[in-house]
């Protein structure tokens, strides 16, 4: 296992006893060097292995941050301390589905690059698993609906195979009989 100045630890599935994720006393303050803010204030989290677990609150209580210290996604003028754990490989669906995706690049050519770096699921099962229309595969991101390119963003995350899935309001862009489906 590796250690990282934040106290991230990722191994191979099975060594933290039933629990997939773990957050200890974790603080996360924000310097841009304007102005200086804690974001979070020493969170605890558990994780068990194969529960979904949701974080409930409104806007700006952290709970992205959160998600971005698990996926390792803290921005750059991040101070963290604490401890993030990780039992496996972790993959990530951000809010806003656009943003799992270069510009310059289709979808497909981009979810077909996953498939053959991670070979667990084809393109045709995430895209299935995820309702993301197969015919849309040859759009550029920036060409797709809000929608299609959430859905997308699923079967890119599913693609990755992971042992901790964080999706941070992966159905928010989704009308409600496709966000019940996904």
């Amino acid at each position: 296992m590796v250690r990282s100045s934040l106290g991230v630890v990722a191994g191979e599935p099975g060594h933290t006893g039933g629990v997939t994720a773990e957050l200890r006393s974790l603080t996360v303050d924000i310097d841009t060097g304007r102005w200086r803010d804690t974001i979070l204030t020493s969170v605890d989290l558990s994780v068990p292995a194969g529960q979904l677990t949701a974080l409930l609150g409104g806007p700006g209580d952290g709970k992205t941050m959160i998600a971005y210290a698990l996926t390792g996604r803290l921005p750059e003028s991040a101070r963290a301390r604490g401890e993030v754990l990780i039992d496996g490989r972790v993959g990530y669906i951000p809010q806003d589905g656009i943003d799992a995706f270069v510009p310059d690049r289709t979808v497909g050519e981009q979810l077909r690059r996953s498939e053959l770096r991670h070979r667990a699921w084809t393109v045709e099962q995430a895209c299935a698993a995820a309702h993301y229309p197969i015919d849309a595969l040859d759009l550029l991101a920036q060409h797709n609906s809000a929608g299609q390119i959430q859905r997308a963003a699923v079967a890119a995350a599913l693609l990755t195979a992971p042992d901790v899935l964080v999706a941070d309001g992966p159905t928010a862009s989704l009308d409600q009989g496709t966000a019940y489906a996904v």
